[in-house]
């Protein structure tokens, strides 16, 4: 893990005082972080049939459960980026995730639908400003050498969280019932509360020789448009949101897919996902080495190269494997798709902090997480609208085409970025 103490011209530890222990407590405690949020939804994929059968409901209802979430954090995420920007993150993180707590007890005390569909309206509110607050803190506690590998080890945290989800809430649901599949969690993240709120805030800029201190006196209006005037950030939302549109239906309704489509029972049905997942954690994990290790030798779009094969890969993958009746067929290539959709993760979360000013990342981080939760809060209602009328099968089909769409669209960052790093670099040094 010495890489985290390494930087081209200096440690995040000179620079902040920080030890490489330190560093590395930094990364679990930021992957648990997105880890929490992505059990949450892997939870209610996993509940989706006891809830099902215990609330009387069909897949519209659980797409709207899972859409809600995404849905009002619309509303909340530009202002919580903002907020991001101007006030201790380690803080923010910690109170939202006590917030979460309690509305996740809300969500397994809920009596009817109409009770655990406001409490994921509260969810959704208060979570907002996890990816915004997470994202700056990655920019300022680590070098844009290492970033994509830091990256790569956040997001297995949020891949494992997903297969938390599914694997311990689905056993618990089993055993128990589908309550204290979301009360599992509980105590998990107040652990993580507490952990967050003693992490050391870097300074604004820490990984930036001579970046300017004073913080930018702009409208929020006018950093919006600041934001999504820089070419090749706007290129990363729009393919980060179709890559979330595509895996909140994944994520949604996996589980009830391979139980028809395979005829297998909840057990099968809920360990599918998780398995695959392992395929995601090597490719995150890859990704995150290999576009570091391009950006080092010289290849300054390396990022978005990556980014292009990885979806690429993905779609080519994933259309075959989801018209497979065949488990055993279709695992394989759910796993190296799942590896393709790791592989482009890390370089493009990376790549969104280098072409953007360091004192507005939590702004740009609350405009991507809008049009993020936009695609996630349509995706499970697509998905069960669009299964009602042609059948799981043709809707994941449907769905997987987001993913070639988003390979086309990728291509437009690769003469702009190169550019954009380099203006986001001089406005940080105030050249």
């Amino acid at each position: 893990m010495a890489w985290f103490a390494e930087s081209a011209g200096g440690a995040p530890a000179a620079r902040d005082g920080a030890t490489e222990p330190e560093s590395m407590r930094v990364v679990f405690i930021l992957a648990c972080v997105l880890g929490l949020g992505s059990a949450d939804q892997g939870t209610l994929g996993a509940v989706a049939a006891p809830l099902k059968q215990g609330l009387g409901i069909d897949n519209a209802d659980i797409g709207v459960l899972a859409a809600v979430v995404s849905a009002i954090g619309l509303l909340t995420t530009v202002p919580a980026g903002a907020l991001t920007d101007r006030i201790s993150r380690t803080r923010l993180l910690g109170v939202t995730i006590v917030l979460t707590s309690a509305a996740m007890i809300a969500n397994g005390a809920a009596q009817s639908y109409g009770m655990i569909l406001v409490s994921r309206l509260f969810l959704g509110a208060v979570s907002a400003a996890m990816a915004p607050a997470v994202a700056s803190l990655v920019g300022d506690y680590f070098p844009a050498e290492h970033r994509g590998r830091a990256y790569g080890f956040l997001l297995t945290g949020e891949l494992l969280g997903t297969g938390f989800g599914y694997v311990i809430a689905g056993g618990v649901a089993a055993v128990f019932s589908w309550r204290w599949s979301f009360w599992v969690l509980v105590p998990i993240a107040l652990v993580l509360a507490f952990s967050v709120a003693r992490l050391p805030e870097p300074r604004r800029g820490a990984q930036i020789d001579s970046a300017v201190e004073e913080e930018p006196k702009i409208p929020l209006r006018q950093a919006l448009r600041y934001v999504l005037g820089v070419r090749s950030n706007l290129v990363l939302i729009l393919v980060s949101s179709l890559l979330y549109f595509f895996l909140a239906a994944l994520r949604t309704f996996s589980s009830v897919f391979v139980q028809d489509q395979y005829s297998v029972g909840q057990a099968i049905g809920t360990m599918v996902l998780p398995l695959v997942g392992l395929g995601a954690v090597v490719g995150v994990l890859a990704g995150g080495r290999l576009s570091d290790g391009l950006m080092r030798a010289g290849h300054i779009r390396g990022r978005i190269v990556v980014g292009i094969i990885g979806y690429s890969l993905a779609v080519v993958l994933f259309l075959p494997a989801f018209a497979s009746s065949v488990l055993l067929i279709a695992l394989p290539l759910f796993f190296l798709a799942s590896a393709a959709l790791g592989l482009l993760n890390p370089p493009l979360d990376a790549a969104r902090l280098d072409v953007i000013h360091h004192r507005m990342w939590g702004r740009s981080e609350g405009v991507r997480t809008f049009g993020m939760l936009g695609a996630t809060a349509a995706a499970p209602l697509t998905y069960g609208f669009l299964s009602e009328s042609i059948g799981n099968e043709g809707a994941f089909l449907v769905i997987a085409g987001s993913l070639g769409l988003a390979a086309i669209l990728l291509t437009a960052a690769l003469r702009s970025y190169p550019s954009d790093m380099a203006a986001a670099e001089a406005n940080s040094h105030g050249v």
